[in-house]
């Protein structure tokens, strides 16, 4: 799979994950000016249906698949990751995959079949004897 364009294999899922807390403070009752309620009761924590991954660079992920002091796949440090379903982008073929990861850097961008048929037809045979 893909997630904002790196690769990625799913290790665990798709389940559903109490979600983080908010960061924002709970706006205000009155709704004057924006502000936000100090003493506004916490909101329930919700659910989100996720997708445990383990990212193929290192660096991407934020655990080793813990979630909450439960282990739920295991990978490495750093690597691992958990993910909105609606966030991942499936179908990626094995050969893509493939030519991404090893491949990205030494080939043109994705030479097209009429243009490798070109570079053969532009070589000259030359014979050996």
């Amino acid at each position: 799979v893909r997630v904002a364009g790196n690769l990625a294999t799913v290790r665990w899922g798709p389940g559903p994950l109490q979600a983080p807390p908010s960061k924002k403070p709970a706006p205000s009752e009155g709704g004057q000016g924006g502000g936000y309620d100090a003493s506004a009761p916490p909101t329930a924590p919700s659910t989100v249906e996720v997708v445990g991954i383990e990212y193929d660079d290192p660096g991407l992920g934020k655990h080793d698949g813990t979630h909450q002091g439960s282990r739920l796949f295991t990978c490495p440090q750093g690597y691992g990751s958990f993910v909105k379903v609606e966030k991942i982008e499936l179908g990626v073929s094995v050969q893509r995959a493939i030519a991404s990861k090893y491949f990205e850097g030494v080939l043109p961008a994705a030479a097209t079949k009429s243009k490798r048929e070109e570079c053969v037809d532009a070589e000259e045979y030359v014979d050996s004897k």
